[in-house]
């Protein structure tokens, strides 16, 4: 084997993670894509979308859907094209921070109003059942969420930013 082809070997094997980064990222970016659309329709559905639960669940999908797409999009763009996002645009590397911190909360504290919900409506005293399947509480629960959850991740990403810079 000679010194040429051992090069271009060379340069294939430190250009192969940079495509399958790629490439892979973008796979899982299209079926992301596909199965987030896909419960954002099924959960709105005429038959789903008279009960509670789907509106809790109907929230989950969309910050699931807001997180993959921002956060795999510059991670596609980032680690498989080599350009720097984070060091060059700092409002993208806050941006991209602040999305993740909220979208995983949003999504996860929604998922757990849909579980609670279900427990509420299998309960036998007429008590605790009254309070589950309210769709105007739903609403309002899914709205106060979200904002609560963007002011104390805003608050909580300047808490960090301002520990970091004390140490």
């Amino acid at each position: 084997m000679n010194s040429t082809t051992r090069n271009i070997i060379s340069c294939s094997l430190l250009a192969a993670p940079y495509q399958l980064n790629i490439w892979f990222d973008f796979f899982l970016w299209i079926t992301g894509n596909i199965g987030g659309i896909g419960n954002m329709i099924v959960f709105r559905s005429r038959f789903v979308h008279k009960r509670a639960y789907s509106i809790y669940l109907f929230s989950s999908a969309v910050a699931d859907f807001h997180y993959f797409n921002f956060e795999l999009v510059t991670r596609i763009i980032q680690n498989g094209f080599g350009t720097s996002l984070m060091n060059r645009y700092i409002a993208i590397c806050k941006l991209r921070q602040f999305s993740t911190t909220w979208s995983n909360v949003v999504s996860f504290s929604s998922f757990s109003f849909a579980i609670l919900d279900r427990i509420l409506s299998k309960q036998r005293s007429n008590k605790y059942r009254q309070w589950s399947n309210q769709m105007s509480l739903a609403y309002k629960i899914c709205h106060i969420n979200s904002f609560v959850l963007v002011s104390s991740t805003c608050s909580l990403n300047h808490f960090l930013a301002t520990e970091k810079r004390q140490l």
